[in-house]
């Protein structure tokens, strides 16, 4: 990979770590589902006006809306109202084992018993992390390790989704999610109109890096790297995030640094390492047969 793009993976991973921040300043001033719904809007009424989906792909967008926009992006938000930024995070590295399983039970992709001992570090990483929080905290760790749940399902949707550019995709996916998170959000949440009166400097900058620096800026750079190199020379820089969430959390947000944030952090990574090492040498035997 060139000096450039090495560069530009580190800026990306960056930002997604920094948007682990971003999104606790958000809900500190806004109802989280309102304020995800916010965010599409804003993305999509920045992207449809030049990357529109065709009619036919429509439907699958719609369902990949529901996926997302609402069990992986909502939830998301909604975590972030009880976690820290860098445990946040951290459990998002977590869809790499769930992917593997559910890989497993939907297309029969075996695996060996060294990627299943990666898997239970994995597993064992999110309960030594879970001992961290107080007796109210299982709620914000469940609809955390739901919403990426639903990211991994659809990781696994968006390969059926065909000929559609990707920020085409998203700026489809965008504008659906929206008006479905602010309906949820009418029934569900309050203080919406209040919120958007009332919010500082601290609500709207959060607002705007998860929409400019995560959506934009992050996501543009990793279709263009994600088109130019194999995703197994990229996908590593992916780790890199929790450690730019960590950092950021501790300066800005003034989060602690607990041993078992520590272990369940290295125990959740390590075995992700093993898990992507088996994918790359079982994609090359692929080739090599």
């Amino acid at each position: 990979m060139k000096l450039k793009d090495t560069l530009l993976c580190l800026l990306c991973v960056v930002l997604w770590g920094i948007n682990s921040t971003a999104i606790k300043f958000g809900v500190s001033e806004f109802p989280p589902l309102f304020l995800t719904g916010f965010r599409f809007l804003i993305v999509s009424a920045i992207l449809l006006p030049f990357f529109r989906p065709k009619k036919h792909e429509l439907k699958q967008i719609f369902a990949l809306s529901i996926c997302l926009g609402i069990g992986h992006f909502g939830l998301l938000f909604v975590s972030a109202g009880g976690l820290d930024a860098g445990t946040i995070s951290v459990l998002m590295q977590s869809s790499v084992p769930l992917c593997a399983l559910m890989s497993a039970i939907l297309f029969k992709d075996t695996f060996g018993i060294i990627t299943a001992i990666s898997i239970a570090v994995c597993i064992g990483g999110v309960y030594v992390i879970a001992g961290d929080f107080s007796v109210s905290s299982p709620f914000y760790l469940t609809t955390m390790l739901l919403s990426t749940t639903f990211w991994g399902i659809g990781s696994i949707m968006i390969k059926y989704i065909k000929d559609t550019k990707p920020i085409a995709m998203n700026a489809g996916m965008s504008f659906f999610a929206a008006f479905e998170l602010f309906a949820i959000s009418y029934f569900v949440e309050n203080g919406q109109l209040e919120a958007i009166k009332s919010a500082t400097i601290i609500g709207w900058s959060g607002l705007a890096f998860t929409v400019i620096g995560a959506t934009l800026i992050a996501w543009s750079i990793w279709y263009y790297l994600i088109d130019k190199y194999d995703v197994n020379q990229v996908v590593f820089y992916n780790l890199l995030a929790p450690v730019s969430a960590l950092i950021t959390g501790y300066i800005a947000l003034d989060e602690e640094l607990t041993a078992r944030k520590l272990i369940g952090g290295l125990m959740i990574i390590s075995g992700i390492i093993v898990i992507q090492i088996r994918k790359i040498q079982k994609s090359r035997k692929k080739i090599r047969a």
